[in-house]
């Protein structure tokens, strides 16, 4: 059952990123939240970006944005077969997040979600890492939503 278009409040950050090359953390944020977005409002839920993490529903940190190392994987494969390009070690992406409700009826839930990708460049497998730890939020994300409007329709007086 639905009750209407939902909104998400959510505050994204990048503060304390470990990151192997600087400035992939920004690239990888921005690719975060569009691909957040769309995954949601697929699904009716609309994501309002706050400025700050006071109120919000959603609070997400990038922990990690690795590159890999591309320059090995295409090598690996040709010479080496997919056992030896499997080994080479892939772009990687580290999500953590807090999704809370102003409530105290349903605790706060943690979550961290870690993306993986072996591809030819370094952007393309940052930003099919932010793809995937997007992808995996938004499920964590609606879930929990589908729990609050759950718990809200049985605490309602029949």
């Amino acid at each position: 059952m639905r009750l209407g278009r939902q909104t998400l409040l959510a505050y994204c950050d990048t503060a304390g990123v470990v990151e192997q090359v600087p400035g992939d953390a920004k690239p990888a944020l921005i690719r975060f939240r569009q691909q957040l977005e769309k995954r949601l409002a697929k699904k009716g839920i609309e994501v309002a970006w706050q400025p700050a993490p006071d109120g919000c529903n959603l609070c997400v940190h990038l922990v990690e944005v690795d590159r890999g190392r591309p320059y090995l994987v295409l090598p690996m494969a040709v010479f080496g077969g997919p056992l030896l390009s499997s080994l080479v070690p892939a772009a990687r992406v580290r999500v953590f997040g807090v999704l809370t409700t102003s409530s105290q009826d349903m605790p706060p839930t943690d979550f961290m979600h870690i993306a993986k990708a072996s591809t030819i460049t370094a952007k393309s497998g940052i930003r099919v890492c932010a793809d995937r730890a997007a992808k995996q939020t938004a499920r964590t994300a609606r879930r929990w939503l589908k729990n609050l409007v759950a718990q809200a329709l049985r605490a309602r007086p029949v």
